[in-house]
C-alpha cells in the first residue's frame, strides 16, 4: 500500500505540480473545464448550453458548436504551449432598418453578417428565414425579383434563391458564392428585402423581424456559427393637425400657401379623418408635404381644405417634424429692387374712409404671399374690410382675418397649382379702413411675418415699406366712387353675421342676392334704386347650415359675385 501511494505521488501529483509552477493556475482551470464539459463539446452542445469550449491542437479535433448565442473559448496553442485562454464571440447575423417607418411607405430591411468588433471569417454561403409579425399590415414589394436581392458582401456572381410566404410572414433566402471563389471575411450586407405597409395600418404598430434556420459554411463545407438577432420597427403615420397645412405649429394666414402649391393633388385619405383640433395619424403622400395640405383628410387638396383653417384659426400645437418645410423652402435670393409696400388713398380725416393698398413692386415669380398688418394704436380705427387685388388673378385662394381687438389684419393669398407665377408689379390686396369720429393723431401700419413663395415653394424675400396714417386737410365733399365694386364680405368665414359692402359710381337699380352652391336663391338683401356712393348690408345666416354661399350684385350696368363661408 505504501508503494502504491508513492507511485500515485510520482506519476500524478508531481507532473501537476510542475505544470502549476511553470504555467500558473489558468492552465489548471482549462484542464479542469475541458474534462467537466467534454461530453457537451463532443456531442455538439445543447440548445440551452450557454457556453461552449473549443479545444484545438492538444485535443486533436474541434469540439461541437452549441446555440448561436453562445460564447466560444478557444485554447490557442494547447495546454502546454504557455499561451493564455482567449475569448472569441460568435459573429452575428441581424436585420437592420430605421426603427420608425411611415405608414404607407416602402422601406428596405438589410440582413447583415458580422460587425466591426466581431467579423465573420471565410464565409462562402448562408441561408436563413426572415420572419415578420403583423402580416396583415405588411407586404413584400413586388416584383420580388427586384425587391428581394442579394447584398454586396458575398459578391455579385452568386447563387441566390428566394421564397416568399407573406401569409406566414416569412422570406426564405439562400445565397452562396461559386466553387473556386473562396470565402469572404469581415462584415456587410448579404441580402436586402423591401417592404411596404398598408395605408390602413394603425398608428404605432410594431413589426418584429427575426431570423431562424440560419446556416452558414466556409469553402470546405464546414459550418460557421452565426448568432441571429432581432429588430423591431414601429409603423407610424404622419401627425396632421387640421388647418396647420405647413406644420409650423400654428394655424394662420401662411397656411393658405400650401393649399395653392398642392391644389388638386391627391393622395391616400386619412383614416377616421376629422377637422377637429387634434393630432391625427395620416399615411404620407408623395411628396410628403401634401399630407398636411390635405387639411380635412379626404384625399384631395381643394376648397374644402379652407374650412379647417377657419375653424382652427390661431390654434397651436407643438410641431411634430420639419418635413413640411420641404414644400416651402429657403433659398431664393432677393433682387435689390424687390419690395412690398403700402400706399394710402382716400380720406384719413375722422369719420372718413381710406384704403391701404399692398403693392408688390419689381417681383420675380411670385406665386403666393401671406403677412400680417399691425396697426397701433387701435384707438382711431372704427372698421376694417379686406379685399383681394386683381394682380395675382381672379381664380385664386384668398383668406383674410381681422382681429380688431389686437389691431391685426392677417392675409393669405395664392395662385393655384398649374397657374404659374407672376412677375412685375401690382396690387395684391387692399384694406378698407374707416376712422373713428375722433381726430386721428397718428397710426402706424406695420407689415410682419411676411412669407412669399414661387411656384416651386421657394421663399421670396422682400424689402418692406411700411406707412403711418397722419391727419390730412379737411375735405368737405364725400368722395364719389368711380367704379362699380363688390367687396369681399367681412368677416369671412363668419358665424352667423357678416357685412357685405359695395360701391356705385352712378344712380342704378340694384339687386343684392344670396345663393347656395347649387345656384338656388337663398335671400334677396337689396332690390331698389340707389344713388352713387358706398353701401353695406349686414346678413344674418343663423338659420342656415355651414358651407359656401355666393352673393351677387346686379345693376343695369354691372354684375359681380363673391363667395362667403359660413362656419358654425
Amino acid at each position: 500500500m505504501k508503494k502504491f501511494k508513492i507511485w500515485i505521488v510520482a506519476v500524478v501529483l508531481f507532473p501537476l505540480a510542475l505544470i502549476f509552477f511553470k504555467y500558473g493556475a489558468a492552465h489548471i482551470n482549462s484542464i479542469a473545464n475541458y474534462f467537466i464539459t467534454k461530453d457537451v463539446v463532443d456531442q455538439g452542445g445543447g440548445a440551452s448550453q450557454s457556453t461552449n469550449f473549443k479545444m484545438v491542437d492538444a485535443i486533436g479535433q474541434p469540439g461541437g458548436v452549441g446555440s448561436a448565442s453562445s460564447t466560444n473559448f478557444k485554447e490557442s496553442s494547447g495546454f502546454f504551449s504557455g499561451g493564455d485562454v482567449t475569448q472569441n464571440p460568435v459573429a452575428t447575423i441581424f436585420p437592420i432598418a430605421s426603427l420608425i417607418q411611415s405608414i404607407g411607405s416602402e422601406f428596405w430591411v438589410d440582413i447583415i453578417v458580422g460587425d466591426s468588433t466581431t467579423p465573420v471569417s471565410d464565409l462562402f454561403g448562408v441561408s436563413f428565414d426572415l420572419n415578420f409579425t403583423n402580416t396583415a399590415y405588411l407586404d413584400v414589394v413586388t416584383p420580388h425579383a427586384s425587391n428581394v436581392i442579394s447584398g454586396s458582401f458575398i459578391g455579385n456572381d452568386v447563387v441566390f434563391i428566394q421564397t416568399i410566404d407573406e401569409t406566414a410572414g416569412k422570406v426564405s433566402i439562400g445565397i452562396s458564392r461559386k466553387a473556386g471563389d473562396g470565402g469572404v471575411s469581415g462584415f456587410g450586407t448579404v441580402a436586402r428585402i423591401k417592404f411596404v405597409s398598408n395605408t390602413g395600418t394603425p398608428d404605432g404598430t410594431d413589426i418584429l423581424f427575426s431570423l431562424s434556420g440560419v446556416s452558414a459554411n466556409d469553402p470546405n463545407g464546414a459550418a460557421i456559427a452565426l448568432g441571429p438577432q432581432t429588430l423591431t420597427v414601429t409603423l407610424s403615420g404622419l401627425i396632421v393637425w387640421p388647418g396647420d397645412t405647413n406644420n409650423e405649429g400654428i394655424v394662420n394666414q401662411a397656411d393658405v400657401l400650401p393649399l395653392g402649391l398642392f391644389w388638386g393633388s391627391t393622395g391616400p385619405p386619412r383614416p377616421g379623418a376629422s377637422i377637429a383640433w387634434t393630432g391625427q395619424s395620416a399615411p404620407p403622400w408623395t411628396p410628403e408635404n401634401g399630407t398636411y395640405a390635405d387639411a380635412n383628410g379626404d384625399g384631395t387638396v381643394n376648397q374644402a381644405d379652407v374650412l379647417p383653417i377657419g375653424l382652427n384659426w390661431g390654434k397651436t400645437h407643438a410641431p411634430i417634424s420639419s418635413s413640411a418645410d420641404e414644400g416651402i423652402s429657403e433659398g431664393l435670393k432677393k433682387p435689390n429692387a424687390q419690395t412690398l409696400k403700402m400706399n394710402i388713398t382716400g380720406n384719413t380725416k375722422q369719420n372718413q374712409t381710406c384704403w391701404v393698398e399692398f403693392v408688390a413692386d419689381g417681383v420675380i415669380d411670385l406665386f403666393g404671399i401671406s403677412f400680417e398688418m399691425v396697426y397701433s394704436p387701435i384707438t382711431y380705427i372704427d372698421s376694417v374690410v379686406v379685399e383681394d387685388g386683381s394682380w395675382l388673378g381672379d381664380d385664386i385662394l384668398f383668406f383674410p382675418n381681422v382681429d380688431m381687438t389686437n389691431g391685426k389684419v392677417s392675409l393669405g393669398i395664392t395662385r393655384k397649382a398649374g397657374q404659374g407665377s407672376k412677375s412685375g408689379s401690382g396690387i395684391i390686396a387692399t384694406i378698407r379702413m374707416k376712422l373713428k369720429d375722433i381726430p386721428p393723431v397718428e397710426t402706424a401700419l406695420t407689415m410682419e411675418n411676411v412669407v412669399a413663395i414661387d411656384e416651386m415653394g421657394n421663399t421670396i424675400q422682400f424689402d418692406l415699406v411700411n406707412h403711418t396714417i397722419t391727419e390730412v386737410e379737411e375735405e368737405t365733399v364725400e368722395i364719389i366712387p368711380t367704379t362699380f365694386t363688390l367687396f369681399q364680405n367681412y368677416p369671412n368665414p363668419f358665424n352667423p353675421k357678416t357685412t357685405i359692402s359695395y360701391q356705385l359710381p352712378v344712380e342704378n337699380f340694384v339687386e343684392l342676392t344670396i345663393y347656395n352652391v347649387l345656384g338656388e336663391k337663398i335671400s334677396t338683401l337689396v332690390s331698389e334704386k340707389q344713388q352713387p356712393g358706398n353701401y353695406k348690408f349686414e346678413w344674418d345666416a343663423k338659420n342656415l347650415e355651414s358651407g359656401v354661399y355666393i352673393y351677387r350684385l346686379k345693376s343695369e350696368n354691372f354684375i359681380a359675385s363673391q363667395k362667403l363661408l359660413l362656419l358654425k
